[in-house]
């Protein structure tokens, strides 16, 4: 029998909390979903006797799902957002969703590893 303790010292945990409706997204922050993702954390280890630490170090941040939902909430799909970029180019309303998905996956662990004192 593989105690959560042998599992995880040898697996990657990946933990899908950014999220990519439009909806829900324009509710959080990296900070909150850090929180949120914490207190994830905290109950696991209560209940499996690793520590939040032990998680966090395993642990992957991914998209809640890999498709764009509910788009058509903040506009219409042909509506476009001029952004300053060296190209000067335009992004829609979908580009801009997925800009922000990924840039809270890049800021998300940053946050994690300072919070744990992780080394990676």
């Amino acid at each position: 029998m593989i105690t959560p303790r042998g599992w995880l010292n040898r697996k990657l945990l990946s933990w899908g909390i950014v999220p990519t409706d439009s909806e829900s997204l324009s509710k959080e922050t990296p900070e909150r979903l850090a929180s949120l993702l914490s207190s994830y954390w905290e109950v696991v280890a209560v209940n499996t006797g690793l520590s939040a630490k032990a998680i966090a170090e395993q642990a992957l941040i991914a998209p809640a799902r890999c498709c764009l939902k509910n788009i058509g909430q903040i506009g219409a799909n042909d509506d476009t957002v001029a952004r300053e970029t060296r190209r000067s180019s335009k992004l829609t309303v979908e580009e801009r969703l997925v800009e922000t998905a990924f840039a809270y996956l890049r800021t998300l662990p940053e946050i994690l590893k300072h919070k744990f004192n992780l080394r990676h």
